[in-house]
């Protein structure tokens, strides 16, 4: 099996043989808030076809990007002097697939005495019990997976004060979802 890596501070990692399902990518470095979607990277993914640009592969099967693992770094410091400091962070993933996976590493770099610091992470799937709870009420799996997740992100939804941006990212989610499902 072979690689290619590209880049220096952002990096693109590729490997893969030349049939099958074992191609994949990393992507290193991402800074925060760069949207980086399944659909980009197939654009990308498409230009190796047969016949689309001097960088070609003659892979005659088709490509599906899905990414399957996210990774979350983050960091409390809270510098010398800083008393009475209340620093909190929590990390929860919901895995909506058999092949997902969350990685994290919370982090408190504390250099002062008198503070209340914690961090926290949870992975998990969707809870089987209340999934088959509501397809027991006539629901369809796909639309109860759709309420659970739902669930599982109003919780942060509902930390957002102001309500005109808490509507747009239910509104976001919600199309993600419909999408989803195609």
């Amino acid at each position: 099996m072979s690689f290619n890596t590209f880049g220096k501070i952002f990096r693109f990692t590729t490997w893969g043989e030349s049939h099958g399902p074992a191609i994949g990518c990393v992507v290193d470095g991402c800074p925060p808030n760069i949207k980086l979607s399944e659909k980009d990277i197939m654009l990308d993914m498409n230009r190796r076809r047969p016949g689309k640009s001097k960088f070609t592969s003659q892979r005659k099967e088709s490509d599906k990007v899905n990414i399957l693992s996210g990774v979350f770094q983050g960091k409390i410091l809270v510098k010398e002097g800083a008393q009475k400091t209340d620093g909190y962070q929590i990390s929860q993933s919901l895995l909506l697939d058999d092949d997902s996976q969350f990685l994290a590493k919370p982090e408190l770099e504390i250099y002062a005495d008198d503070v209340a610091c914690s961090h926290g992470s949870t992975s998990g799937a969707i809870d089987e019990q209340a999934l088959f709870y509501l397809c027991s009420r006539g629901i369809s799996k796909s639309e109860a997976t759709d309420m659970l997740t739902l669930a599982f992100l109003a919780e942060a939804v509902e930390e957002i004060e102001n309500e005109n941006v808490a509507s747009i990212i239910v509104e976001k989610i919600s199309a993600w979802l419909s999408r989803r499902e195609n």
